[in-house]
């Protein structure tokens, strides 16, 4: 008899657990929601002028507003001009470091020139002549110096230098030999050390920045088209940008020794880089994905396949995998099939496999959640939040959106992301000529919770700064409250 009551309780207690695991597995009802009738999301303030760009000033309440002409400061929450400068000159490219703006001007095939402003007055500090076309990217800052690339000629011959300057005065604190013109400068801040390129891209030097010499020199292939380079905690990541039909190629090199850590085949067409030092490395000539842990070792490839995919990019079929902590997630859409993947980098295999009803923007991550904004073949605009673990979805919402006589394009703002997130507020929008809509979702719930008719087509990308929500559109800028 008490055998028969235990096997009666133990057959309870797994028919609950049963229950419970069901009861956690269920799949959220799709809420659909009138994106026509949303409350009215109104920005904080807007900035008219065609053709304007944001820059921000990180860690301050502050963005820049440059357009042509002209370079203005506006306090972020308030939208109020701090100062404003208008030169009869261009403006391009301001980098802000420390208290000095530092901007190029000119135009193609005009001397340009590297000017300084103090960021908190505008105030004019000091100007210098910088070669070429390709000025910015021989023009980088640290905090109290600027370093750029010179020539000069010198009875009839040119001499290539890399200079820094004091940041408050222009005056020169060093000048080094180069052998060629100095192309892509990069400050490297973790270590006060500047990594920089000659003019054919195929040597790499990195130097003290104290005094200018040379700590060491990598030399690869010379290639007549760009390079890019970034910085990662000790590793150096280079890539050659090729012809089409050859593909990039990519090397890592060690940042203290110059050391090659890493050598891919042409081919490789770009990284992602995780801010716990995995990354990924991305052969679009084959429609590979390489994963790889901190420490280089690679833990996981994938082969989406070059053959099954509409949509051309540098990543192929697959869009870059955006890094959560010990996962990597990312949308792979094909003619008939899109869904979003993602990656236990910790145990080297594929977490989950999601479905989703129409093209898939890159996903994005925030904490234990992943993001996914899909629009199907009627145009019509899915989000959904899942477990980044398990792939679980949380709340799924569809958006049915009344846009009257504008034709709607795919879009959600985003700095390469489907939706720009900031403190906590999710948005996501609808791009229409000749206007778009802008929308606020509760990003605990998928609840609609405001809507902002922006009255043009703004760009295919918002900017989710941290504690800043900036859209541009052709005419007029649009700040909301964070």
């Amino acid at each position: 008899m008490i055998r028969v009551v235990l096997s009666v309780v133990v057959t309870a207690a797994i028919l609950i657990s049963a229950i419970s695991a069901l009861e956690s597995m269920k799949v959220p009802s799709l809420q659909i929601q009138d994106g026509s009738n949303a409350p009215s999301l109104e920005p904080i303030w807007s900035h008219e002028g065609e053709g304007a760009h944001t820059y921000d000033v990180p860690g301050e309440d502050m963005v820049l507003i440059g357009s042509d002409d002209s370079l203005e400061a506006v306090v972020f929450s308030t939208g109020e001009t701090i100062w404003s400068i208008t030169r009869d000159e261009r403006l391009n490219h301001p980098i802000v470091a420390g208290d000095t703006i530092y901007v190029i001007t000119g135009f193609h095939g005009k001397q340009r020139r590297l000017i300084a402003f103090d960021l908190a007055s505008g105030e004019y500090l000091w100007s210098r002549d910088v070669d070429g076309d390709k000025a910015p990217s021989r023009t980088t800052a640290s905090s109290n110096m600027a370093f750029i690339g010179e020539t000069e000629i010198v009875q009839g011959s040119p001499r290539f230098h890399l200079t820094a300057i004091d940041s408050r005065s222009g005056e020169q604190v060093w000048r080094t030999p180069w052998p060629s013109v100095p192309t892509h400068i990069l400050f490297d801040e973790s270590s006060e050390t500047v990594i920089a390129t000659t003019e054919n891209n195929e040597t790499i030097y990195r130097i003290n920045t104290q005094n200018g010499r040379k700590l060491w020199r990598y030399k690869g292939e010379p290639t007549e088209s760009d390079i890019w380079i970034e910085i990662k905690d000790t590793k150096l990541f280079v890539k050659h940008l090729q012809n089409r039909r050859e593909g990039d190629s990519l090397v890592i090199l060690s940042k203290e020794s110059g050391e090659v850590l890493e050598k891919f085949a042409p081919g490789s067409g770009g990284w992602v880089l995780a801010d716990d030092g995995s990354y990924s490395v991305h052969d679009w000539m084959k429609g590979d994905i390489h994963f790889y842990n901190p420490e280089g070792d690679h833990v996981w490839s994938e082969n989406e396949g070059k053959k099954d995919h509409s949509i051309e990019s540098s990543f192929g079929a697959a869009g870059p995998p955006i890094f959560g902590k010990e996962m990597a997630v990312y949308s792979v859409n094909s003619e008939n099939r899109h869904r979003v993947k993602a990656v236990d980098l910790q145990r080297g295999r594929q977490a989950w496999l999601l479905g989703t009803t129409g093209y898939t923007h890159d996903p994005i991550i925030d904490g234990g959640k992943v993001y996914i904004a899909s629009l199907d073949k009627d145009r019509v605009t899915s989000v959904q939040a899942v477990d980044l673990k398990t792939g679980a979805i949380i709340w799924k919402s569809r958006f049915d959106l009344d846009l009257g006589e504008s034709e709607p394009t795919a879009y959600f703002g985003g700095i390469m992301s489907p939706m720009a997130l900031s403190n906590g507020r999710l948005f996501l929008g609808m791009a229409g000529v000749p206007t778009s809509v802008l929308f606020e979702v509760d990003p605990d719930s998928g609840d609609l919770m405001g809507r902002a008719e922006l009255g043009e087509s703004v760009s295919p990308y918002g900017r989710g700064i941290e504690g800043k929500v900036i859209f541009e559109g052709r005419y007029n800028i649009y700040a909301f409250k964070p």
